[in-house]
């Protein structure tokens, strides 16, 4: 939601918070479990019990903080999730409770849930408005199937064509000249706003290899480990 913002829940928020969460549409119970709000996700201890849990929570959320920023199927910002630790086990004798145990644990153990849980990549789309003569309507319209878009709206205004459209950023690079191509230089076009959508189920795989490829992490896609 708009209303909730990035933050770690404290005592001094937590009243606050939680009634945002709880207008938000989560459950007061789980709400008041929450211990931060990052980049659109939030971290919910739903331990009971566990001991020295206060002690390495800090470090808990690091290893959340830094499994959202790069998750794990092609090390790309992740959005809209909720992440519950439910139990843990945790080493009697501190030194091995450190930052160089733990973080790696929880984020890997995030990773994990996220994989088992399934992932998918979203895109950025962007809504614009194409402003053409009439007589272009069949020009404009395969322009914009051509590059995976979609037509929402189509208006007619005194022999003037104004369309709103749904095109995906990664393929829309030179529409502007495509665009002057298909209507003799008479069409133009506006942004109107910007969004992130899934992504098609069959580029999934192939984009997630090229983004891998790139950032020349492992070609293989990196699957769930369930023992």
């Amino acid at each position: 939601s708009g209303d909730i913002s990035e933050t770690k829940v404290r005592k001094k928020n937590l009243k606050e918070m939680t009634a945002a969460l709880v207008d938000a549409g989560m459950e007061r119970d789980v709400a008041k479990k929450v211990k931060e709000v990052f980049k659109g996700c939030i971290f919910v201890d739903a331990t009971r019990g566990i001991v020295y849990i206060n002690e390495i929570i800090s470090l808990v959320l690091e290893a959340f903080r830094e499994a959202v920023k790069a998750g794990p199927l092609s090390r790309e910002p992740c959005g809209k999730l909720i992440i519950k630790l439910t139990d843990a086990k945790l080493h009697e004798d501190s030194i091995h409770r450190g930052p160089a145990q733990i973080i790696p644990a929880m984020r890997n153990s995030i990773y994990n849930a996220m994989l088992t849980a399934g992932t998918v990549l979203f895109e950025p789309i962007q809504t614009m408005r194409i402003d053409a003569p009439m007589e272009y309507l069949g020009n404009v319209s395969k322009l914009v199937q051509s590059i995976r878009g979609q037509l929402i709206d189509t208006q007619q205004d005194q022999g003037a064509l104004n369309i709103t459209a749904k095109v995906p950023v990664a393929d829309s690079f030179g529409f502007t000249s495509n665009l002057r191509a298909s209507t003799k230089g008479r069409g133009a076009w506006f942004l109107m706003d910007q969004n992130f959508e899934r992504l098609p189920f069959e580029l999934q795989k192939n984009v997630a290899l090229k983004i891998r490829q790139r950032k020349g992490l492992k070609e293989e896609e990196p699957q769930p480990q369930l023992d």
